[in-house]
């Protein structure tokens, strides 16, 4: 649920934007969509608490096709292929999710203090 409600909101939206980039990965035979189908895999893929590049791939409601250059998070900016290529997107964007996700754990709640009498 914490990937759907990261890639709903408005910071995932522009995660989104900024990584496929503007209409450079697209469904093969329309224009359109390509935010919406790429959101929809990640979100199937997540499921069940494990997001991989394969999942997401296989999971794409209809076949994408790569017209330019993908941004990829958290790859050294100094090497220009592994920061646009597909394949770096698809190994390096289940673990940018999950760092965008990650719920912090509450601290447990302190026991009552007893007093001595």
């Amino acid at each position: 649920m914490a990937v759907a409600d990261f890639l709903y909101s408005e910071k995932g939206v522009q995660f989104l934007q900024n990584s496929i980039g503007q209409n450079n990965y697209t469904p093969y035979y329309s224009q359109q969509n390509s935010l919406q189908a790429v959101r929809s895999a990640i979100i199937l893929d997540s499921v069940d608490g494990n997001l991989s590049g394969f999942g997401m791939m296989n999971l794409l409601p209809v076949d994408e096709r790569l017209q330019g250059a993908m941004d990829v998070c958290n790859v050294d900016a100094s090497n220009i292929q592994r920061k646009t290529s597909l394949l770096s997107w698809y190994v390096n964007t289940p673990a940018c999710i999950a760092a965008y996700t990650q719920v912090s754990e509450a601290a447990p709640a302190a026991a009552p203090v007893r007093g001595m009498w």
